[in-house]
């Protein structure tokens, strides 16, 4: 088989300074021409497993509230799971809390040191809470231009086209492959480009299924892609386009199935309109530490359950609606249940250990996560 054309990276590199998108977390440093670290760190932590136009208003609401990372890191958590309600995965929030703080003493408070405070490198910057190699490598290359590896999902699938490789791209032997391959091939001083670009190729172009190569595909308004528009930048270096191999890459293999499992929830409002709930005392697993509506596991016994986790004593309990929630690892098949206090304290704040939470506290102060606040 022939080499892939040298000359890939440089191409890919001139088309992505041509067409890149215009996105909020891509505004350029004046003095570098390059985004800004705080807000690439930003982005990429809210952009795992989370698609850009989910994340845009997200991000915009975070830097209004947040400019600097000085400003993150003088916030409480309370604050920054706020405004996080709705994305999930809630320990990316806490582990950004954290590394803000770590950032802003290194510039011993002085906020015209923002730059300087954070770190330059892939190596360093994989020191801070939350940050792991790809992340790591994505601020570097892209706010710092070091030519380090950053290859997420979207970098696999294209790569695996254009080498036309056959493994599956699940397994983290082929990840390690990719990082090596493209180690090798980029361009001189064009580290930020290079990164953005295959990103972008991903996000746009090479999509997973009826990718936009030249001549073929469908462009935003509808439109056939041309050689001249929307076609793939990468089509004449492509081995996967040459050979017709690009509606079977990347090979997928998943190698566990997802967690199931059942709850009971339940649903019971004061006569005000306030909600209870409770704070979960997990200190791993899902949504530790977060607020939650009280549930048990399915029982012919929910009553008892009810009391023994959480103090309360519940009588009346009807079955109202059910849902499903998909996590990453695991499944939520929830069953939500209306009931009555049995002992008459629906006017006091605190019931065992739950509390009453107020439409307002709700709103503005209590984050409470996507799988309950679908329930309300």
């Amino acid at each position: 088989m022939s080499e892939l054309r040298t000359d890939w990276p440089q191409a890919l590199c001139d088309w992505y300074d041509e067409n890149r998108r215009e996105l909020p977390f891509r505004a350029a440093d004046p003095l570098t021409g390059r985004p800004l670290p705080y807000r690439v760190w930003i982005s990429e932590i809210m952009l795992q497993q989370t698609r850009i136009e989910t994340v845009i208003p997200y991000f915009e609401r975070f830097m209004a509230a947040f400019p600097t990372v000085f400003d993150l890191a003088a916030a409480s958590e309370e604050e920054v799971l706020k405004l996080w309600e709705g994305l999930g995965y809630y320990s990316r929030a806490r582990n950004l809390h954290k590394a803000a703080q770590v950032i802003a003493a290194r510039s011993a408070g002085t906020k015209q040191a923002e730059q300087d405070a954070f770190p330059r490198t892939a190596e360093e910057l994989a020191k801070l809470p939350g940050i792991g190699p790809y992340t790591a490598g994505a601020i570097a290359a892209i706010a710092f231009n070091e030519p380090a590896t950053a290859v997420d999902g979207n970098v696999l699938r294209v790569a695996a086209r254009l080498y036309a490789l056959e493994d599956n791209v699940l397994d983290e032997k082929t990840r390690r492959h990719v990082e090596s391959l493209l180690r090798d091939v980029y361009p001189t001083g064009r580290a930020s480009s290079f990164v953005q670009g295959l990103m972008e190729l991903g996000e746009v172009v090479c999509l997973p299924e009826n990718p936009k190569c030249a001549g073929r595909g469908a462009t935003a308004d509808g439109a056939e892609a041309t050689a001249a528009g929307t076609a793939c930048p990468m089509a004449e270096f492509c081995r996967a386009y040459q050979q017709g191999l690009t509606d079977k890459l990347p090979v997928r293999i998943p190698k566990t199935k997802r967690t199931e499992e059942e709850l009971a929830v339940l649903r019971l409002y004061r006569e005000d309109g306030a909600l209870l709930l409770a704070k979960r005392t997990e200190q791993k697993g899902v949504l530790r530490g977060m607020y939650e509506l009280p549930n048990v596991g399915i029982s012919s016994e929910l009553s008892k359950l009810f009391l023994e986790k959480y103090g309360l004593q519940v009588t009346d309990l009807a079955l109202e609606a059910q849902a499903d929630h998909v996590f990453t690892h695991i499944t939520w098949h929830m069953k939500v249940y209306a009931g009555r206090l049995a002992d008459g304290n629906t006017g006091a704040d605190y019931v065992g250990r739950c509390f009453f939470a107020t439409a307002d506290e709700l709103e503005h102060k209590i984050s409470l996560p996507t799988a309950f606040k679908k329930l309300l």
